[in-house]
């Protein structure tokens, strides 16, 4: 599928029942039944990316305001005299694919999508995307090839934390232009 073949869309009240499916229960769920709730008590909003001629939903986004807290080994990136406790960021809360195209790299676009909105269209201070990723080799995988790494060594728990730094991939963009 073309991503020029699809269009954005903020989730709205009007979404009706859909027969969106990316094989993960709790990822349809979401959307279904907790999207709404969540976006009017100002947790985080959803994106919808549909197909421009059906409308039918390919893949859906919700982003939240994080941070990360600030170590030395971070804060010695950051160019200013003023120290920070945390540096900004924006967590993907949730991200998934329809089924039917989750073999045609639609996650690895989205995500492409997702850090180009956060650098080249950014409405507040936002220098790393976060993500809790399902602690299961695939999924793992998927982040790490897209160029998240791990926040910490923690490895105990049902999703670890992942961080993708927008500074270079900012400069990178600027070159190829």
């Amino acid at each position: 599928m073309q991503f020029s073949s699809l269009f954005i869309e903020r989730l709205s009240d009007h979404l009706s029942k859909t027969d969106f499916d990316c094989g993960d229960p709790d990822l349809n769920e979401f959307l279904l039944k907790d999207s709404f709730s969540y976006q009017k008590q100002l947790l985080g909003v959803t994106y919808l990316f549909r197909h421009v001629e059906n409308k039918e939903i390919i893949a859906y986004f919700t982003v939240l305001n994080d941070g990360i807290k600030a170590t030395n080994r971070l804060n010695r990136k950051i160019p200013n005299n003023k120290r920070h406790s945390k540096i900004p960021a924006v967590k993907i809360g949730r991200l998934a694919v329809c089924k039917t195209y989750q073999r045609e790299n639609m996650g690895s676009h989205l995500l492409d999508f997702i850090k180009y909105w956060f650098t080249f269209n950014n409405k507040t201070g936002c220098r790393f995307l976060l993500a809790d990723a399902y602690n299961n080799p695939k999924t793992l995988k998927f982040y790490q090839t897209n160029g998240f790494s791990f926040l910490t060594d923690d490895r105990t728990n049902e999703t670890r934390a992942m961080k993708f730094d927008l500074k270079p991939y900012e400069m990178r963009m600027e070159k190829t232009g």
